[in-house]
């Protein structure tokens, strides 16, 4: 995984770099169209001022969108999991979050990887999920590159099925300095006598 983790960061800048950029180019296009709004409005207060009669019927109807607008919004941003990083999901399509997992399905078995990687920080515990097989990086790359990850960093999980037994995996990170970034991988399972062992994890794409 150290590997992933170097390629994933790299990655991570030139995402970061093109983000900038688009965004510098929509707030641009932003101020452009608040110009052209600012002088509709003008426009129309201009025309409505010339009718006593009319005035009053347009101020109401804008009030009213206005305040039906902020309404929705303030109920949107209170609903459970709206402001919450990282929400909790398992359904036979998605499965998403950051807690331990379990041993005995592929979703669970990642998880518990993920968890002992970023919570437990533990090169042995990370290594008790791998079959005996498992083609991934040496140890200690494993112990390296969790060195390298800053202490405290959150992550999130995402895992949807790309085939039998492979599974394509989302990993966010947000670090204590509130950087964050994301990084792909593709992670094989297999479940012998009850229990659920990673037998691969190579790098996913973009």
């Amino acid at each position: 995984m150290a590997a992933l983790v170097d390629e994933a960061r790299r990655r991570a800048v030139q995402t970061q770099r093109r983000m900038r950029i688009r965004a510098r180019a929509l707030a641009i296009a932003g101020v452009s169209l608040a110009l052209v709004v600012l002088a509709g409005i003008a426009w129309l207060v201009s025309s409505v001022g010339d009718s006593d009669g009319s005035q009053a019927g347009p101020a109401s109807t804008t009030a009213g969108h206005a305040g039906g607008a902020a309404g929705t919004s303030t109920a949107n941003g209170n609903q459970p999991g709206m402001t919450t990083w990282c929400p909790a999901m398992d359904t036979p399509q998605r499965v998403s979050g950051a807690g331990a997992g379990n041993l005995t399905s592929g979703p669970g078995i990642i998880m518990r990887l993920e968890y002992a990687w970023y919570v437990l920080r533990d090169t042995a515990a990370v290594r008790s999920v791998l079959s005996a097989d498992a083609k991934v990086a040496p140890e200690q790359a494993t112990r390296d590159a969790i060195s390298a990850t800053p202490a405290g960093t959150q992550h999130c999980v995402t895992i949807t099925s790309a085939d039998t037994d492979r599974w394509n995996v989302t990993v966010d990170e947000k670090h204590p300095d509130g950087t964050q970034t994301s990084w792909q991988q593709v992670i094989t399972t297999a479940t012998r006598d009850g229990r659920t062992d990673i037998t691969s994890i190579v790098a996913g794409s973009r």
